[in-house]
């Protein structure tokens, strides 16, 4: 039961913070577009790291506080993976299809009848 809770608020916290990343990824570039005359935002500055992203970014940091940083994305992708791994798992509450029947559950040795000599 709990690793259910677990996983799911993993899933929920990754959900939310890809999308805080999205949104403060969209409002940085906006802002940077407007101070350069570009319409057109840098998907790829969502989640990459380097480059001109990083170039842009660092720039930017010079004269606002805000400089999207993709790592919140990372972060939140890595949870929300982790997640969603872990809500795969069994839950330990013995209702999983492996333990279902009552003969999987006793673990007793049993004598096998379908020898001809019994006393083999």
């Amino acid at each position: 039961m709990v690793s259910r809770t677990i996983s799911r608020l993993m899933i929920v916290g990754g959900v939310l913070g890809i999308c805080g990343a999205g949104l403060w990824w969209r409002e940085f570039y906006s802002e940077v577009g407007r101070m350069i005359g570009s319409s057109e935002l840098p998907v790829e500055c969502l989640y990459r790291f380097g480059g001109t992203c990083e170039l842009i970014s660092e720039a930017a940091s010079l004269v606002t506080s805000s400089a999207y940083k993709p790592g919140l994305f990372w972060v939140s992708a890595s949870v929300l993976l982790a997640g969603i791994i872990l809500e795969g798992f069994p839950n330990g509450e013995g209702n999983d299809v492996y333990l279902t029947r009552e003969r999987d559950r006793d673990y007793r040795p049993r004598e096998r009848d379908d020898r001809e000599d019994p006393h083999f």
